[in-house]
């Protein structure tokens, strides 16, 4: 569904990997894909890091940020 590229951000004194959907099209960032559960898509400068998890059908976008523990 996505893969990491190489193209990353330090945000909080984390890096953050760029996300890259099947079809070609960039995401947002992410920590790792762990982030990520089932259909969830981060957008656009959207960050997800820590242990906060996006999941189901849930689209982060914009210039959203989640992190820590929260679940989406």
């Amino acid at each position: 569904m996505y893969k990491l590229t190489n193209e990353t951000i330090v945000f909080k004194d984390i890096v953050l990997f760029r996300i890259e959907f099947e079809d070609g099209s960039k995401g947002g960032f992410v920590e790792s894909l762990s982030n990520l559960i089932g259909n969830a898509e981060v957008h656009g400068n959207a960050k997800v890091c820590g242990g906060a998890i996006v999941g189901g059908n849930a689209k982060v976008c914009g210039d959203a940020i989640v992190g820590g523990n929260a679940k989406v």
